[in-house]
């Protein structure tokens, strides 16, 4: 008897939170989805919680094969995300400081701009179809994606970096000459790179730009 009230107590709480999942589907209009053993949900078709007042994903998801939306909420983790996106993500809107806990995929375009990150780490390895974190704090190009498509950064500190190159090709050979080193851009390495890609070198003028508008140190 002892082991069967065990079991039953297992099958129980399993129900619970099957039901549950089910519960909050059915209110944030979730269908076709299927609930993993984990708990998790993958979801054939788009997912959108835009503007919910959330402070947190309720459900975890697994994949989504179109798009997600979460964003315009209070989100300050993206715990929960999908690891799947098969079209746009957009996170953007929120109080999100990292990138931790977003999509290890997003078949098309990426946004987590209107934010408080201030890194990409946690980010993707490749993101298709255009990139945008703009109106961010993110001060260096380490653990950037490889970008297809349009990268937008304006409203961060690197971007009058960026407008030096504009070519997401370029932003790996950037961090390997290692530029940026603790808020401090090392001028002559910054002028080496802009000459192996055949962009004009730094001018007095554009020095005062990138320390009035970025507040970088530049020696």
């Amino acid at each position: 008897m002892k082991y069967l009230k065990l079991y039953e107590d297992i099958d129980y709480e399993y129900q619970r939170e099957l039901s549950r999942i089910m519960i909050l589907c059915n209110k944030y209009n979730i269908d076709n989805y299927t609930i993993n053993d984990d708990g998790s949900i993958d979801v054939n078709g788009s997912v959108t919680v835009y503007n919910k007042g959330l402070d947190k994903l309720i459900i975890k998801f697994g994949n989504v094969s179109d798009s997600f939306y979460c964003s315009q909420n209070r989100l300050t983790s993206l715990e929960g995300c999908p690891k799947y996106v098969g079209g746009v993500f957009s996170c953007m809107r929120n109080r999100l400081t990292s990138l931790e806990g977003c999509p290890e995929y997003v078949g098309e375009f990426f946004d987590c701009s209107d934010n408080e990150i201030t890194s990409f780490k946690g980010s993707p390895d490749k993101i298709h179809y255009g990139f945008s974190c703009s109106n961010n704090k993110i001060r260096s190009f380490e653990g950037c994606p490889s970008i297809n498509g349009r990268f937008e950064c304006d409203g961060n500190p690197i971007y009058h970096i960026w407008k030096l190159f504009t070519d997401c090709d370029k932003i790996e050979l950037f961090n390997d000459y290692d530029i940026l080193q603790d808020n401090t851009i090392i001028l002559d390495r910054l002028n080496d790179f802009l000459e192996e890609v055949g962009k004009e070198k730094v001018t007095e003028f554009s020095i005062n730009q990138l320390k009035n508008n970025c507040r970088y140190n530049i020696i």
